[in-house]
């Protein structure tokens, strides 16, 4: 196809953009997904009845509604069957991680909590408008929950009766690919200095955060690379055409863990009607699920890796594997029966599993055919939408600039010469913490974001380039060293042969130019001196090779040391 732009090309981009956008899910959209559902009132008045029959022992009530799932959750004798009595039939599962499931599935998750918290059941926030407007939608998705036996429905009187009981505002977010959005909870919400949120105050919220990961463990998603060179490894081993991409999920992910019965009083909400909705299970909103997912989510690494005769990660519930052809069933099906084993019958969501040698991974396409990756449909759309839809002069709100500088950072993946057109976007954000403030852009913002339009216009022109070759993500030794010194008043510069360290060329110079006595112009020095190593290989008719750097700089050292292909 020709490079050639014309404004056919432009204006059927833009419109698939547009078109892209008002199709995504929002409150619109959830609004008419129901209008009329009320919770009903025999299953407030089932709950107040076990919990009169508890004694109003509330813990003792919440064991008693998750033993009756008991039989197909996670539980001590699930993860011994599968992991062994110890956790060493599976290679790879640390000691702390196997007994920390164990803890989970035998008294379940135990929230952390900052020291200044302190549960609060009489001054608590009102109801979040966004609630009120789609409280019958919000309510019909609790109601499955409540359905699947992870809920407590209970009238405020009695729910006061719970000693420790801790309000937040239920709350709602959009969803790509549900009209009815997902539920949410509040826990981060502060209405009153005096009310400490679940999550942790804003002055002691990172703190907290350290705390669990420090107890659970840090959370390490896969990246773009690790998936490209999993593709690749399995490619050298079997043949590009002998291997295929598949994918899982789990059904219900969060909502698989069950809480403490004996904090389950601090995932409380207030609903219309004088209702409070109390979670058994896991859910969006608190600060620790992330964490404590990461810990089975690790786990099922381990298992799947040594089940399985291809590669795999996991992206929280999210499995992305490749195997060969001829045992991709045999894998698929391993999968299913070991996972279901461990978590119960319906964890896993069969209805999207999916396997081809074209497949979505992480929003990227991944095409065995044509051995690359590129931007999803979907999101090329928003990053298309996000760049046109404001004049690059006029003021432009914080949260698009965010949106904007996470959308321009994936892209960059496709070209590493776009990437030092990202750096100011992310910037400029820092210094601001209410994402609806509108700002000007800074030349140097408003020049990156025209560069980026024109980086994408040439993407719809030919979308060849959309691409990305998966070859292009191995590591690749140096060919050449460029050795390079600089100050504020001089360069020098020597290209090396990696085979045998033989000095090939070199120069040295005085600036034609002056440079402020700033230190801080140091870096800039640097970079030319790098330039000037690169002028040098022209010089010598080397192309397409890789280098690596040796200056004394570590400050540009950091940014530049590393294999850069040419």
């Amino acid at each position: 196809m020709s490079s050639h732009l014309n404004p056919t090309h432009i204006r059927s981009a833009l419109q698939a953009a547009h078109t892209a956008a008002e199709e995504y899910y929002t409150v619109r959209h959830a609004l008419a997904w129901n209008t009329d559902f009320v919770i009903p009132a025999n299953a407030i008045a089932a709950d107040s009845t076990l919990f009169q029959e508890c004694g109003y022992d509330f813990a003792r009530m919440c064991r008693h509604k998750q033993d009756k799932l008991s039989h197909n959750r996670l539980s001590v004798e699930r993860i011994k069957s599968i992991f062994g009595a110890t956790g060493t039939n599976i290679h790879g599962v640390s000691s702390q991680d196997f007994h920390t499931l164990l803890e989970f599935a035998e008294h379940g998750i135990t929230p952390i909590v900052a020291p200044s918290f302190k549960a609060e059941a009489l001054n608590v926030a009102p109801l979040r408008d966004r609630y009120i407007k789609l409280h019958h939608t919000i309510n019909k998705l609790l109601f499955k929950l409540y359905s699947d036996g992870t809920m407590i429905f209970l009238r405020h009187q009695d729910a006061m009766r719970i000693s420790g009981l801790h309000l937040s505002p239920q709350h709602h977010a959009d969803s790509k690919g549900k009209p009815e959005g997902r539920i949410i909870g509040d826990l981060s919400g502060q209405h009153d200095p005096s009310f400490t949120p679940l999550n942790g105050s804003a002055h002691d919220k990172d703190q907290l955060r350290a705390t669990i990961a420090l107890k659970w463990g840090e959370i390490k998603h896969p990246t773009v690379d690790l998936l490209v060179k999993m593709v690749l490894t399995s490619a050298d081993i079997h043949g590009w055409d002998n291997i295929i991409l598949w994918k899982k999920d789990l059904k219900g992910a969060f909502n698989l863990l069950n809480y403490n019965p004996d904090y389950c009083k601090w995932f409380a909400f207030p609903l219309t009607d004088d209702i409070i909705v109390i979670h058994l299970a896991g859910l969006f909103g608190w600060i620790g699920m992330p964490h404590a997912f990461q810990v089975l989510t690790r786990m099922l690494q381990s298992l799947c890796r040594q089940l399985i005769s291809g590669l795999c990660y996991w992206y929280v519930d999210d499995l992305m594997a490749v195997s060969p052809q001829a045992l991709y069933v045999n894998d698929s099906e391993l999968v299913d029966s070991h996972v279901q084993q461990l978590l119960g019958q319906g964890s896993i969501a069969l209805v999207k599993s999916q396997h081809d040698r074209c497949l979505e991974f992480l929003v990227w396409d991944f095409n065995l055919d044509t051995r690359t990756i590129t931007l999803c449909s979907r999101n090329m759309n928003k990053l298309v939408h996000a760049l046109f839809t404001f004049h690059p002069s006029e003021k432009i709100s914080i949260s698009h600039v965010q949106r904007l500088a996470s959308l321009i950072s994936r892209a960059s993946i496709l070209s590493r010469h776009m990437r030092p057109y990202t750096h100011t976007l992310h910037a400029i954000t820092s210094g601001y913490t209410c994402p609806h403030v509108r700002i000007s852009l800074s030349e140097l913002a408003q020049s990156d974001i025209m560069m980026w339009r024109a980086f994408v216009l040439l993407l719809i022109a030919d979308p060849s380039k959309l691409s990305r070759s998966m070859e292009l993500f191995r590591h690749k030794p140096a060919q050449y060293i460029i050795k390079y010194d600089a100050s504020l008043t001089g360069l020098g510069v020597g290209l090396y042969a990696v085979q045998d360290n033989q000095l090939l060329t070199y120069t040295a110079m005085q600036l034609p130019f002056s440079v402020n006595s700033d230190s801080s112009n140091q870096n800039t020095m640097e970079f030319v001196a790098v330039i000037l190593g690169l002028l040098l290989a022209w010089r010598l008719d080397i192309a397409n090779f890789s280098y690596d750097l040796h200056g004394d700089n570590m400050s540009s050292g950091h940014d530049q040391i590393g294999l850069i292909h040419c």
